[in-house]
């Protein structure tokens, strides 16, 4: 059915040359059924520790999210994975993850902003076409109320709402989005305004042209620690 699919297995691939090759581990795996087959991940260091945490859904748009985390030098050891019961960490069992933001969950990004001291979350609601973003105060939540940004009576058949990690530090958000009709990516523009105001929320649009400034340097445009963004 639409928004809905199986998969074979979910794993990691991984580049020592900046993302000019690419190795599949194959032991660094999860089965199809996993709660972590789609996932979004973000760098965060906590007591002095660099993990990865890594949110989860199930394969297709409909599960619930679910979130894991592994000290950085670890990333391809699957034994090394901590999983969120809700109240702890437990080591080594995917199946101890709880879900932290109920179904439907459909592709996802998250992001800590420093503007706003807020960890964003944006993921697609496939049952309703809306992109919805989410905030919390630690990563491992609990998460605030999903927040309309963007609906498909905007823009019919989008999906995969993609925080972008240049643009982290300012009132403005920006995304990447893709429609399914033209089959392309456009990149997003959106503010937020205090709650307490009863303002109208300021809807998604696209990105004005060389409205955009990226950082000078940005070390994940060509695989982390590798060399400088090319200016765009």
């Amino acid at each position: 059915a639409p928004g809905h699919w199986t998969l074979n297995y979910s794993g990691i691939a991984y580049s020592d040359n900046g993302g000019q090759t690419w190795v599949k581990d194959m032991a660094a795996t999860w089965p199809g059924d996993s709660n972590f087959g789609q996932v979004a991940v973000v760098h965060h260091t906590e007591g002095g520790v660099p993990y990865l945490y890594v949110y989860g859904i199930p394969g297709g748009r409909y599960g619930s999210l679910h979130l894991a985390r592994v000290p950085e030098a670890q990333v391809l050891n699957t034994a090394a994975y901590q999983y969120w019961t809700g109240s702890s960490w437990v080591t080594g069992n995917p199946q101890a993850a709880t879900s932290i933001v109920p179904a439907p969950v459909g592709e996802l990004s998250v992001q800590w902003n420093s503007y706003y001291q807020k960890w964003l979350m944006m993921y697609l609601v496939d049952s309703t076409g809306q992109v919805v973003l989410r905030m919390a105060d630690a990563p491992t939540g609990p998460w605030g109320p999903a927040q309309e940004v963007v609906s498909g009576a905007q823009y019919p058949q989008l999906y995969a709402p993609y925080l972008t990690p240049m643009w982290e530090n300012g009132p403005d958000l920006w995304f990447t989005m893709s429609l399914y009709g033209p089959y392309h990516v456009v990149l997003m523009h959106t503010s937020l305004l205090p709650a307490a105001t009863g303002a109208k929320p300021t809807l998604a649009a696209p990105a004005t042209p060389g409205a955009t400034t990226p950082r000078a340097t940005y070390p994940f445009a060509h695989g982390r620690g590798s060399r400088p963004a090319r200016p765009h």
